[in-house]
């Protein structure tokens, strides 16, 4: 399906920027605890230990509270109330480890971090609101009330609003792009998906076209040949039986032919007469094939040097060549047929023309060739980049050209394009 490189760096750079940030600060949290824990365990020397166990074990405390109240928490700002519970208990612990040792204070810039990364802007602005009045509290006016101290506060109080404002704001733009690389990868899923869909309905599309094209080039135009023949024997008889014998037997010959051509389709195989046969071969067989069920004799001319195209190029000009003698066969009332292959260089070319009755112009001035053979001719020629061309007038026959690039078949299976030498090979059948 579709592998497109923006989308790729999208789903590994930013699934996600916030998570991956996130588990920073989680990892930056327990080592700053640690680390808090560490120097009072072994560098107060002038704590008893009882103090030192009780700052140990709310550490502890600590930790186990912001592992299962946050780090285990999925997507914890849609838990509001569960993270304003988890604020409410990093702010208790943080404060009573404070007061067990200064240290601590350490912990109040991830206090306010987690704070930003857990809740939404205006719930986590209010909630660092009041950890900065509880922190004021407990650094000066629990202590002495005096002017001095009220104003270091009301600064303390106003620098750590601003500094969890300014913290918040940061936070806040890195989830907003991480919201909008995600809604972006959405879109982009959206639109592989649309196309994927698209993909299949049009491969679907060409494939019915494929076998349009397919089941008129073999199993009509062989049900066009056997009716012909059954309505000629049927005007033979009762005067001429052997003229109708060979009739029925031109008929029953096609049909065993229709019914192998049949399976081939279904098989989705080439064409049987190029599996034995190159293609100036299966023309000359199918030359014959055709003269015999329609007496109308066809001279074939092979210029260039003859070799191995791609399989799609030579079952293209088969069933051309085919549907040129089919619409000679119905409507030309010819009595002669020249059929023209050239290898041209970067070209080969296909012509068939008949001394028919021809065909009239339409409005454009050109021939009315619009029936659905002629039209699965073009689109399939179209295909592989070439052209039809009919020219045509009433009383003066029909010439059907087609012109492909070539792309010949090498030997070891691999398509190569080249030139051809020239020469030439006349053969006629009838």
């Amino acid at each position: 399906m579709w592998n497109n490189p923006l989308y790729n760096s999208l789903v590994n750079n930013s699934r996600d920027l916030l998570c991956r940030m996130t588990l920073i600060w989680h990892a930056v949290f327990f080592v700053t605890l640690a680390c808090c824990v560490s120097v009072v365990l072994f560098l107060e020397s002038d704590s008893v230990w009882a103090q030192k166990i009780a700052a140990f074990a709310f550490a502890a405390a600590f930790a186990l509270w912001h592992y299962f109240l946050n780090l285990r928490i999925q997507s914890p700002r849609s838990h509001p109330f569960l993270m304003l519970l988890y604020v409410t208990g990093a702010t208790f612990f943080t404060v009573l480890l404070i007061n067990l040792y200064p240290i601590f204070w350490l912990m109040v810039f991830l206090l306010y971090t987690h704070t930003f990364i857990v809740l939404t802007a205006r719930w986590a602005i209010a909630a660092s609101v009041f950890i900065s009045l509880i922190l004021t509290w407990e650094m000066f006016l629990a202590r002495e009330f005096t002017a001095e101290n009220l104003f270091a506060a009301l600064a303390l109080g106003v620098a750590s609003v601003g500094f969890a404002a300014l913290l918040g704001w940061f936070i806040d733009k890195i989830t907003d792009e991480s919201d909008a690389r995600k809604k972006l990868i959405v879109e982009l899923n959206a639109t592989r998906a649309e196309l994927a869909q698209r993909e299949r309905e049009a491969g679907v599309q060409q494939e019915r076209q494929r076998l349009a094209r397919e089941i008129h080039d073999t199993l009509a135009q062989g049900f066009t040949s056997i009716v012909m023949q059954l309505e000629a024997a049927e005007q033979a008889l009762p005067n001429d039986a052997a003229a109708a014998q060979k009739f029925l037997d031109s008929a029953r010959q096609t049909a065993r032919h229709n019914l192998e051509e049949a399976r081939r389709v279904v098989a989705d195989l080439r064409p049987e007469l190029l599996e034995r046969e190159s293609l100036p071969n299966a023309l000359q067989r199918a030359t014959e094939r055709w003269t015999q069920a329609h007496r109308i004799a066809v001279h074939t001319n092979i210029s260039g040097a003859p070799s191995a195209l791609a399989p799609e190029l030579e079952i293209t000009l088969l069933r051309a060549a085919q549907e040129a003698l089919n619409n000679i066969a119905k409507h030309a009332r010819a009595s002669a047929v020249e059929l023209s292959l050239a290898y041209l260089g970067d070209v080969v070319t296909l012509d068939i023309q008949d001394n028919g009755v021809g065909m009239a112009a339409n409005g454009n001035g050109a021939p009315a060739s619009s029936g659905f053979g002629l039209i699965a001719m073009r689109e399939r020629v179209a295909q592989l980049g070439g052209q039809v061309t009919v020219e045509s007038a009433p009383g003066e026959g029909t010439t059907v050209a087609v012109e492909l690039p070539i792309r010949r078949q090498a030997s070891n299976g691999t398509l190569d394009a080249g030139a051809s030498n020239n020469g030439t090979d006349s053969t006629r059948t009838g």
